[in-house]
């Protein structure tokens, strides 16, 4: 009997976590308005605006603290963990250190590092007896929310633009276009919007070749639509590129020609509304070649030498100049300059900071870049030895098992990868949290394949 409420306890903590993690990913998507409501955009300035300003830490933060002690004595950390802690914790001490600045480094843990934490979260909820959080609990309801989200955001966009307005006012953000009006902005920025639509567009494309259920297709559907709208290059093409993969390895040619057609016919219906619209076909695919033309060009590579330009106004392209820029500030101190002096903080705190001198100021489009200047190559090192030791493993599990989840998952984490080169998406506010769970989940189905073998 006492064995059986020990059991129960623990599917009772596992289902309050599941439904905590959801909760959590609903109220960061909604976040910025709310906030916005609750104390205003300006920076927090009493303890209940702080508290406001940074519930998401908190929370997850009191998830974290509760998870050790629910698990504690009942968890057997692999040699994956072991590394990804030494490459949580040495990062921290090390940026810390280097940077010695206070505030910077609070923004800066709170944007890179406080994410990592649902790893763990996720590790640690699976137990010697193999019990754990099951992805599809926390998934599909985060697919569904953000569905909703994608039916405000649309009505807004097309019926509301007012509204849409206003609340863009509210949240201290802007109208964007790129040939289009951009989606997003509201709930989140147009290129995390996106990559959240990319994502969860893709899960869907795989919960209908499970199903063949129609509410399914239409879920993908409206989040293909808004992840266009979004016009975010980084998350659209490895988009298309993982339903390509995921298509041959699965052979779900008859779906894959009936929601290309199906998008088609959507996408010129949109034209017809928006003419302009048809432009987009071109500038995704033109705009990224024409990014990287721009950093190899005689004119970037001659400042990032320092050779004949000493001015980087000579490169157009922004975020060309902004790569040479963060290049060159990693040449000048392959050491890092430390937490907070990098990427989107660094930048947000230019006024203080010199950059290339004690900072790198703009480090803001490309997350391998952020942290190679945050901290040097010790950064470079240790990340990319997580990241090709799980690959592998990944890669691994997924052949001997074909699973369409962890799938799912790999894709995810090839996207992220792909995208990391164009901008800082483990630093994007949310979605960060959504990539280290799936990572934890990944490790979770190896872990179990491996104690299954084991016994």
């Amino acid at each position: 009997m006492h064995l059986a409420k020990m059991e129960l306890s623990k599917f009772n903590n596992l289902k309050n976590l599941q439904k905590t993690i959801v909760a959590f990913f609903v109220i960061q998507i909604g976040f910025i308005i709310g906030r916005s409501l609750l104390i205003g955009s300006l920076t927090a300035s009493s303890p209940y605006q702080l508290l406001i300003a940074l519930f998401p830490e908190v929370l997850i933060l009191l998830v974290f603290i509760a998870t050790l002690n629910f698990n504690r004595g009942n968890f057997t950390f692999s040699k994956f963990d072991i590394a990804f802690l030494i490459f949580f914790l040495s990062n921290t001490i090390l940026g810390c250190f280097l940077s010695q600045n206070i505030e910077l480094i609070a923004h800066g843990i709170r944007l890179t590092y406080i994410p990592m934490l649902i790893y763990f979260i996720i590790r640690l909820n699976m137990d010697k007896s193999g019990n754990k959080v099951n992805p599809d609990k926390i998934l599909l309801p985060i697919g569904i929310s953000i569905f909703l989200f994608g039916i405000i955001g649309l009505i807004l966009y097309f019926f509301a633009n007012q509204t849409e307005n206003q609340l863009l006012v509210l949240a201290n953000g802007k109208m964007t276009f790129y040939h289009i009006k951009r989606m997003g902005g509201v709930f989140l920025s147009p290129v995390v919007w996106g990559t959240f639509c990319s994502s969860f567009a893709l899960y869907f494309y795989i919960k209908y070749a499970e199903r063949k259920s129609n509410l399914v297709l239409i879920a993908f559907y409206l989040l293909w639509f808004c992840l266009i709208l979004s016009v975010s290059r980084g998350a659209i093409v490895p988009f298309y590129m993982g339903i390509i993969v995921i298509t041959v390895i699965y052979k779900w040619y008859k779906q894959f020609i009936l929601t290309t057609l199906t998008s088609i016919v959507i996408f010129s219906c949109f034209v017809f509304i928006d003419p302009s619209a048809k432009q987009l076909i071109g500038f995704v695919s033109s705009s990224s070649v024409e990014t990287m033309n721009n950093i190899s060009s005689n004119e970037a590579q001659a400042f990032i030498e320092n050779e004949d330009i000493n001015d980087s106004s000579e490169i157009k392209n922004t975020r060309a100049r902004f790569w040479a820029l963060s290049i060159k500030s990693f040449k000048n101190n392959p050491n890092g300059y430390g937490i907070g002096k990098s990427g989107h903080v660094a930048h947000q705190y230019r006024h203080i900071l010199k950059d290339g001198v004690n900072a790198s100021i703009y480090s803001t489009d490309g997350w391998y870049l952020k942290l190679a200047n945050e901290t040097g190559i010790w950064g470079l090192i240790s990340y990319f030895s997580i990241f090709i030791w799980h690959g592998t493993i990944s890669i691994k599990y997924f052949i001997k098992n074909r699973a369409s989840y962890f799938m799912f998952f790999y894709l995810i984490f090839t996207m992220v990868a792909i995208q990391n080169i164009m901008s800082n998406v483990l630093d994007f506010y949310s979605f960060s949290y959504f990539y280290w769970m799936i990572i934890g989940f990944m490790q979770n189905s190896i872990n179990s394949s491996v104690n299954e073998h084991a016994s």
